[in-house]
């Protein structure tokens, strides 16, 4: 089951969250790797691709809006970019793009925050499109994949426990 919220932050808190990414340090996959762990966060599955540091206690209004709404106890939050110049070609609907599980959680999700229309989600089989201040979550055991391509795709993506009966 996929859950959707749009205008999941009012729009204060978002531009908010759009500065901070601006201002934030971004680790390549290698990078975080040595700093948190390759194994731990299996980097080769993103490379190419940029990650912030845990942001869940910088923005605990944000984890907390998480738990209440999309019922995931946030314990790894970190602002993730695809950028155009890696992936200038838009990859539509799963194709050719390897799904994966978020072995280390029960529950994934993502905030989109910069992108364009095609740059969604697909979990399993069921694709959710790409709209500004959307989130999502799922169970961090189902396969699911990103879109990316054409433009800079930047999400918050959240992982952590499941905190309510779905």
């Amino acid at each position: 089951m996929i859950q959707t919220v749009d205008n999941f932050l009012d729009p204060s808190d978002f531009e908010e969250l759009i500065q901070a990414y601006n201002e934030c340090r971004m680790y390549s996959a290698y990078d975080y790797g040595e700093r948190r762990g390759a194994k731990y966060y299996a980097v080769a599955d993103w490379i190419d691709c940029y990650r912030s540091d845990n942001l869940r206690y910088a923005f605990d209004d944000i984890s907390t809006q998480i738990d209440e709404v999309l019922g995931v106890k946030v314990h790894l939050m970190t602002f993730f970019r695809h950028p155009i110049e890696t992936f200038p070609i838009l990859q539509g609907q799963g194709t050719d793009i390897p799904q994966h599980i978020d072995r280390n959680f029960e529950r994934s999700g993502v905030l989109y925050m910069l992108g364009a229309e095609g740059q969604g989600t697909t979990v399993k089989d069921e694709y959710v499109e790409w709209v500004e201040n959307r989130a999502i979550a799922f169970d961090a055991q189902t396969l699911h994949n990103p879109h990316f391509g054409g433009a800079d795709r930047i999400s918050l993506t959240f992982f952590g426990t499941n905190t309510k009966k779905l």
